[in-house]
């Protein structure tokens, strides 16, 4: 953190009908000197463990609305840019004001930053998390729930958050051509 190796990458969301790119999903990475790149799912745990998750994931917001705003400005135009965010922004930080700053700051529009949260992050202080989601949601932010279908999952549980999209984990997505209830599911 204090040497800045962290970068943000996007990745393309596709539209299967047309195969264009709809929006994009920004992910951080690591690339740690001498020993190259590490998974999030090993730094992420210990930036939440070490109490730097909060500021690291406001560093993802800022990086990721200056970058909507230089597309903005160029032929490329404004895009949709989703970022996963840990629970522990919503319950130890102010998430909702740091997004408004940032993007007050940077002269985004909201509808072009979608957040996602995991099935368990939306489980810690679930009334805190729902009432901050709401918030999020009425300034006109997108929610979207990721990895669905990974932890609490009863298709009742979502019901109670503020969600546009839910993204289904891979184990459903992987074989929804060869087994019927994976595609019953995502269906």
């Amino acid at each position: 953190v204090e040497t800045r190796q962290f970068t943000v990458h996007y990745q393309p969301k596709v539209e299967l009908a047309g195969g264009q790119i709809c929006a994009l999903e920004a992910l951080l990475r690591w690339e740690r000197p001498g020993y190259g790149a590490v998974s999030p799912a090993v730094f992420v745990p210990i930036l939440e463990s070490l109490g730097l998750i909060v500021p690291v994931g406001r560093w993802v917001i800022e990086t990721v609305c200056q970058q909507i705003a230089v597309w903005q400005r160029s032929l490329i135009g404004a895009i949709e840019v989703s970022v996963n965010v840990s629970g522990h922004q919503l319950i130890e930080g102010d998430l909702i004001a740091d997004i408004a700053l940032i993007l007050a700051g940077t002269g985004v529009e909201a509808h072009w930053l979608e957040v996602e949260l995991t099935e368990g992050s939306l489980m810690e202080n679930t009334h805190h998390t729902i009432t901050s989601l709401q918030r999020l949601r009425a300034r006109g932010a997108q929610i979207a729930l990721d990895d669905f279908g990974t932890g609490h999952s009863s298709l009742a549980y979502p019901r109670r958050f503020p969600i546009d999209t839910s993204k289904i984990d891979i184990a459903f997505i992987r074989e929804v051509t060869t087994t019927p209830q994976d595609a019953a599911f995502t269906r």
